[in-house]
């Protein structure tokens, strides 16, 4: 097995489209410490990305750090986008 590779960092803002919230951890994997939840449409800065494609409740996404607040965790970014209020119905994340 490679090690993770990951990219130069985005420092990208976006935001939460899972109605219930997205769990900020503290590794980037599913199984790893939860740090807080974060609400639905709530902004957060991306600060680096991993290479790895994975598939989360039926999405493609990433494992991306970023800073919520004064925490600094990982997410999947299937549940994110650049544009918060565009987005009425989107289906609930299963990672809990």
């Amino acid at each position: 097995v490679l090690p993770n590779k990951e990219t130069k960092p985005a420092d990208e803002r976006f935001c939460v489209l899972s109605r219930n919230g997205l769990r900020l951890r503290k590794e980037p994997n599913i199984e790893s410490e939860k740090i807080e939840l974060i609400p639905f449409e709530e902004e957060l800065l991306v600060t680096k990305q991993k290479d790895d494609k994975i598939i989360i409740d039926g999405k493609e996404g990433s494992w991306v750090q970023v800073t919520y607040k004064d925490k600094i965790g990982w997410v999947f970014n299937g549940y994110l986008d650049w544009h918060c209020h565009q987005h009425e119905d989107v289906n609930r994340s299963k990672i809990d």
